[in-house]
């Protein structure tokens, strides 16, 4: 017997349809037992701190009136760096003055050597083999630093540096963290001032820094201080590929000599711009900042705009100027849209660094007054690829630069949250094509979040450090997209009281380094306890939900569902109930129960019941068991239905 032409493309939708949905929204399974290495992590659920303690943030922080005009200075640079751009070094000199506001003395100083995880294939970094992320690429020219003096003046004019060990035993090859002894205590109040000279050898392009033919991008440049905590612990660790930074504030007064044909664009205004001979020598100087990174290239062409009395400065190279023109206007609409949330941004400068082509490892990374974007040659056009990274980025002003949090231990505290307060800025400036737009088609930046954020599932805890997790994909999965996803679906089902509970937070904890109590005591104070509960689930005891409609029977005046919760959250649930004359009404369940029978009582029969109809709860594993419909089917419909059961059949007897 010949099948119909209408059956036969029918089954052939349904398996597709079923294969893909059995891919995308399949329930995840939760492992009983640690699977990652050790190192690379051990990954035994880390427990959730206590907020008890913590001061509630009252109704004050929702303004800007409560902001700390300054941060505590406790580690100040004043630098002079000299870069050769043929040899591709860095000669610096200069003195640190460092405060120790701590309530013990100190004998000895940790030193972070960023630019030695580039030395040799011994360092932690160049060691690490788990894929996925950035710096994963062959270096084709090491880099490294050298520190050639470290003299504490009010201590003598001894020499220190060669008395310098390196600090992490379980790294003993690795030489980004060094321990210096000192010739005596410093006490607690007591300030010392360290005059250091050194010689940092640029790499090709790698992780954040290097060079890429006559483009310079110094990141993490010189020796800097490690953060020093209120207890007299310092917070010191060999660089790891998937991590990032953590230091004091202070004040930035940095020289910089490079040849007079580059362009300089770095952290902080320009208080000088000179020229001498063959050699341009531009002073920038910032406080209230805890990191200073600069980039010199000669091709580089400079737009800027004022922006609210920010002067907002863009070097690009040619032929972006399409591009350009989009980070300007993104830039310019972020500063207003993150600073009506989380205060005003609080310097007069911004620089925007476009790395060229060849040089994308510098790209998309933040610096205090100043981050790099990027982008590859087919981004040129109208896409809206640029908006992307350049909200991303303008939103670490805020969260590592501004709150000054741990990314090493805890990176979700920077990068989950600026992925969610981007994909919101996305969202509210280009509701339908945030992420990716072309021509009158586009991609919401909500629906990219799903995307990615539901293929983590529950692999791993979130709240854990950079270094535990098991590869870069996990990373990106886990600390970027799940936790995006989780903070947009606790924003919606709370009604906004997330992002109200970050903008106190944000105000409250500016130019300090906060902990995820700190974080957790915000949102309960502004959206509650269930919704602390649900962030605190889903952040450290691999949270996911999965919200159904099991069954309904309905009479002539009264209507039950059955209802059921999967997963490990518990958030409440909008129930749309849908009449047979179109009308509608919509009831609440608080979705704490793991299975319950939900009642409607009404002259009107039900066709449709619906949970969750405006798609809040993103994280809900499985669209596709979220409404019933109670009339009778059209035959189409049945004999589609039919096909459908016998697809799913077919499948069950073919995969494993």
């Amino acid at each position: 017997m010949k099948l119909p032409l209408e059956w036969i493309v029918t089954a052939l939708f349904s398996i597709g349809t079923l294969t893909v949905l059995a891919f995308l929204f399949r329930t995840p399974s939760i492992p009983t037992s640690p699977h990652l290495e050790k190192h690379h992590g051990e990954t035994s659920a880390i427990a959730a701190p206590p907020i008890d303690s913590i001061p509630s943030l009252g109704p004050s922080f929702d303004e800007d009136a409560s902001l700390p005009a300054h941060a505590v200075s406790i580690a100040s640079y004043t630098l002079q760096a000299n870069l050769d751009t043929r040899s591709h070094v860095i000669e610096g000199k200069g003195t640190i003055h460092w405060v120790n506001r701590s309530s013990t003395s100190i004998t000895e100083l940790p030193i972070h050597l960023y630019a030695n995880a580039f030395r040799n294939e011994a360092s932690r970094f160049l060691s690490d083999r788990r894929p996925g992320g950035r710096g994963t690429q062959r270096i084709r020219d090491f880099g490294f630093i050298d520190v050639l003096s470290f003299v504490v003046s009010s201590h003598g004019n001894d020499n220190l540096w060669p008395k310098a060990i390196r600090a992490d035993s379980a790294f003993p090859s690795d030489d980004t963290d060094m321990l210096v002894p000192l010739e005596r205590p410093v006490a607690a109040g007591e300030s010392i001032d360290i005059e250091v000279a050194w010689r940092t050898k640029l790499p090709s392009i790698v992780e954040r820094m290097g060079y890429h033919d006559t483009f310079h991008m110094a990141a993490q440049w010189y020796p800097k201080i490690a953060k020093h905590e209120s207890d007299g612990r310092f917070a010191h660790f060999s660089f790891d590929r998937l991590s990032e930074f953590y230091a004091d504030f202070g004040t930035y007064d940095i020289t910089i000599s490079v040849p007079s044909t580059f362009l300089v664009g770095a952290t902080g205004p320009c208080v000088s711009d000179i020229i001498e001979g063959d050699r341009r020598i531009v002073r920038h100087v910032q406080a209230d900042i805890h990191d200073f990174a600069f980039a010199a290239w000669d091709g580089f062409r400079e737009v800027r705009r004022q922006v609210d009395g920010i002067d907002v400065r863009l070097l690009f190279p040619p032929g972006y100027e399409r591009v350009a023109t989009e980070q300007l206007d993104v830039t310019t609409f972020g500063l207003r849209y993150y600073g009506k949330r989380f205060g005003s941004y609080p310097y007069a400068m911004l620089t925007i660094v476009h790395p060229p082509s060849g040089a994308g490892e510098a790209g998309g990374m933040e610096y205090p007054t100043l981050f790099t974007t990027g982008g590859s040659w087919w981004e040129r056009g109208p896409n809206g690829m640029a908006r992307s990274v350049t909200l991303h980025e303008l939103a670490h002003q805020y969260f590592q630069g501004m709150v000054a949090t741990n990314e090493a231990t805890w990176p979700m505290l920077d990068e989950g949250i600026t992925s969610f307060v981007e994909l919101d800025a996305l969202d509210t400036g280009w509701p339908d094509a945030g992420a990716f737009s072309l021509s009158d088609y586009g991609v919401s930046a909500a629906t990219m979040a799903r995307w990615f954020g539901l293929t983590a599932g529950t692999d791993d805890i979130i709240a854990k450090p950079a270094a535990e997790f098991s590869s870069g994909h996990a990373y990106a999965r886990l600390v970027y997209w799940r936790s995006a996803l989780l903070w947009r679906t606790l924003d919606r089902v709370f009604d906004g009281t997330i992002m109200q509970a970050l903008g106190r937070y944000a105000r409250r904890y500016r130019f300090t380094h906060p902990e995820p109590e700190h974080l957790l005591s915000a949102v309960r104070d502004v959206a509650g306890k269930q919704a602390e509960d649900a962030l605190r689930i889903s952040l450290f005891e691999r949270g996911w939900i999965d919200v159904a409609i099991n069954d309904a029977f309905c009479g002539s005046l009264s209507c039950q569902a059955i209802v059921s919760r999967r997963g490990n959250l518990e958030l409440p649930v909008d129930v749309l109930w849908i009449h047979t004359d179109g009308s509608r009404v919509m009831t609440r369940w608080e979705g704490k129960e793991v299975q319950t029978t939900l009642h409607k009582e009404g002259l009107i029969p039900v066709r449709h019941i619906v949970l969750d109809p405006e798609h809040k709860i993103l994280l809900d594993d499985d669209l596709s068991n979220n409404a019933i419909f109670l009339g009778q089917r059209p035959r189409a419909w049945r004999t589609r239905s039919y096909i459908s059961y016998l697809a799913i059949l077919g499948l069950q007897a073919v995969m494993p």
